[in-house]
């Protein structure tokens, strides 16, 4: 079966405000497509990064899974761009996707979050503002390189 739910691409799609994998991220055996979005509404306690894990089903990695559904995970992010990607120390250009040969040499994924504070300092009289800054680097196993079972092989 091609795309089949049992079997987990790696990485989906990288783009500014997106992030999308596919793995088996909580030791229950089965596939789950998780998904990072950045919201930058400004209603329902947003701007905010939400996350949506769902069993992986037969399909399209990018277009043929269900609808994500959604939970807030952060509140308070100010910067517009948050995702960003690297092969061989070079910054990929954005957004790549499952169906581009780039998303196998990726290497390298980062998260940069800048927050503000729902509270004012007392003594400063303004809400604080931090960055957290993650970032993860991959064996990139990606069944995008060649399109055999696992590139990395």
């Amino acid at each position: 079966i091609a795309n089949d739910h049992r079997a987990a691409v790696g990485l989906v799609k990288v783009d500014t405000n997106d992030l999308w994998f596919e793995g088996d991220v909580d030791g229950s055996g089965t596939v789950s497509l998780v998904q990072y979005h950045l919201d930058t509404s400004t209603s329902n306690n947003c701007p905010c990064l939400k996350r949506s894990q769902l069993p992986k089903i037969d399909g399209d990695p990018v277009a043929g899974q269900s609808t994500p559904s959604y939970q807030i995970e952060v509140q308070g992010v100010q910067n517009a761009a948050i995702f960003s990607a690297r092969s061989n120390g070079s910054v990929v250009g954005l957004p790549v996707t499952f169906s581009s040969s780039t998303m196998g040499s990726i290497d390298t994924v980062q998260a940069v979050l800048t927050l503000q504070s729902a509270l004012v300092d007392l003594q400063t009289r303004q809400k604080p503002l931090t960055t957290l800054v993650s970032t993860v680097k991959l064996n990139n196993c990606s069944q995008a390189t060649t399109g055999t079972a696992m590139s990395c092989w």
